[in-house]
C-alpha cells in the first residue's frame, strides 16, 4: 500500500492491529502481508522457539515466554526490516488493550514531509502493554532489568485486578494492597519518577494505597454504582434461576 501521506487514524485498511493476547507468529504474518513480494517473511515454531526468515536467513526470536513477548516480536522485525521498513504505532491506541501499528517502506516515511501526532514512531525494545523495557533481536540484553520488571508488572496487575474487585464487592483486600507496594518498589520506572518518594517504605505505601482504596469504596458515586450493580446481578440471577427443581422439567 504506498501512501503519499500518513494514513488518518480511522484508516482501519492501513494499520496492523495487535491485541495483547495474540500470537507472536500471527503477528509475523500480518507484517509479511504489508511486505513487497520482494521482501518475503516467514515464521515457523520450533518448541519454543519463533524461527524468522528473511533475506535467504533465518532468524530466532528471543521470546521469554511471557506477556511481553508481543512486543518482543514486534521490536525484533522492526529490526530484521530496518533497512526496508519503518515502523510507527498508532498513539491513540496506545490507551487500549489492541494497538495499531503501521509497517511503510523507507522511501515513503523518507517522503512524508511532517509525521502527524496520532503518529510515534516504534521505539524498540519497549513493551507498550506492560511499559517496560524488553529484548528483541540481536539486542537480547538490551534489557538487564527485565526479570525484575516483569515480575513487577505481573505484580501491579495482579493487585490491580484484586482491587477493583475491592471496588465492586465492597469488601477490603489489603493483601492486594501490599502487593501493589511491593510491586511499586520493584518497578524502576515508577522508583525513578520524581514525586516518588526516595525514603518511604514498602509498608507505609501499602498503608496510603489502603487508605486510597478505602476512601474510594466510600465515595457515594462508587457506593451507588455498587448497589446498581448488585440490584442488576440479582435481577439476572432471578431470571434464570428455575422455578422449580431440574429434574421436575422432565
Amino acid at each position: 500500500m504506498e501512501l503519499a501521506e500518513p494514513p488518518h487514524p480511522d484508516d482501519e485498511d492501513a494499520y496492523i492491529f495487535v491485541d495483547h493476547r495474540d500470537e507472536e507468529a500471527g503477528i509475523v504474518e500480518q507484517v509479511a502481508a504489508r511486505l513487497a513480494p520482494a521482501h518475503a517473511l516467514a515464521a515457523r515454531d520450533s518448541g519454543e522457539d519463533l524461527l524468522v526468515s528473511y533475506g535467504g536467513a533465518e532468524y530466532r526470536i528471543p521470546l521469554t515466554i511471557s506477556r511481553h513477548d508481543r512486543y518482543v516480536a514486534i521490536s525484533s522485525l522492526a529490526e530484521l526490516l530496518e533497512d526496508d521498513y519503518r515502523f510507527f504505532v498508532l498513539k491513540p491506541s496506545l490507551e487500549s488493550d489492541t494497538h495499531g501499528l503501521l509497517v511503510v517502506p523507507v522511501a515513503q516515511a523518507r517522503a512524508w514531509r511532517t509525521l502527524p501526532e496520532h503518529l510515534v514512531p516504534l521505539e524498540r525494545g519497549y513493551d507498550y502493554f506492560g511499559r517496560i523495557n524488553i529484548p528483541y533481536l540481536h539486542h537480547e540484553d538490551a534489557a538487564p532489568h527485565f526479570a525484575d520488571e516483569s515480575a513487577a508488572a505481573r505484580a501491579a496487575s495482579n493487585a490491580m485486578g484484586r482491587m477493583i474487585e475491592s471496588l465492586v464487592t465492597g469488601k477490603m483486600d489489603p493483601a492486594a494492597s501490599t502487593e501493589l507496594a511491593r510491586a511499586a518498589m520493584l518497578s524502576r520506572e515508577v522508583r525513578a519518577h520524581p514525586d516518588f518518594p526516595k525514603t518511604i517504605s514498602e509498608g507505609e505505601i501499602a498503608a496510603e494505597i489502603q487508605k486510597a482504596l478505602g476512601e474510594a469504596m466510600h465515595d457515594p458515586e462508587v457506593a451507588q454504582a455498587r448497589r446498581e450493580m448488585d440490584s442488576a446481578m440479582q435481577e439476572l440471577h432471578r431470571l434464570i434461576r428455575p422455578k422449580k427443581p431440574w429434574w421436575k422439567f422432565w
